[in-house]
């Protein structure tokens, strides 16, 4: 019978086993400073800009929420719902008069449009339906807009 001695107990419990010499030339082929090995610092952000949009200071959106709680240029509650046709909603496709149509609600949106973070992008949709042009999963329209809301639109 053969009996087992401590190299064999060694080498069973390893499934591969290189001599140290072997690989020497692989480490010293690519030595390391200490700066390689550490955390490289993070890329600096990149504004392109074409597609930066510059806000007028009093313009964020902490002033827009502000504004929506002080002001009384809002329309007020109304007592009964409002339905716009399609016809109305485009009548009302200016700057100073300016209608929008989110999923199917109306809101007057004049006060807005200085605060709209994509600047006077929001325009290409004013007088119609800008579902799909400006609701984006990172923003809650309806809470931002909840003091501009006018009523809903109909197809009749």
């Amino acid at each position: 019978m053969h009996q087992k001695d401590a190299s064999d107990t060694e080498q069973s419990n390893v499934p591969f086993k290189q001599p140290v010499e072997s690989i020497k030339p692989l480490i010293n082929a690519h030595p390391r400073t200490h700066e390689q090995l550490s955390i490289p610092p993070k890329p600096a952000r990149t504004i392109h800009s074409s597609r930066h949009i510059h806000i007028a200071p009093g313009y964020s959106t902490l002033d827009w929420e502000q504004l929506k709680r002080t002001s009384s240029s809002f329309p007020k509650a109304k007592k009964s719902l409002l339905y716009i046709t399609l016809a109305e909603l485009q009548l009302h496709n200016q700057i100073n008069d300016a209608w929008i149509a989110l999923n199917g609600k109306v809101y007057d949106i004049t006060l807005y449009i200085p605060y709209h973070p994509g600047g006077e992008e929001i325009m290409k949709a004013v007088g119609k339906d800008g579902t799909k042009l400006l609701i984006h999963p990172w923003v809650n329209y309806e809470c931002l807009l909840d003091k501009c809301w006018i009523g809903l639109l109909t197809y009749r």
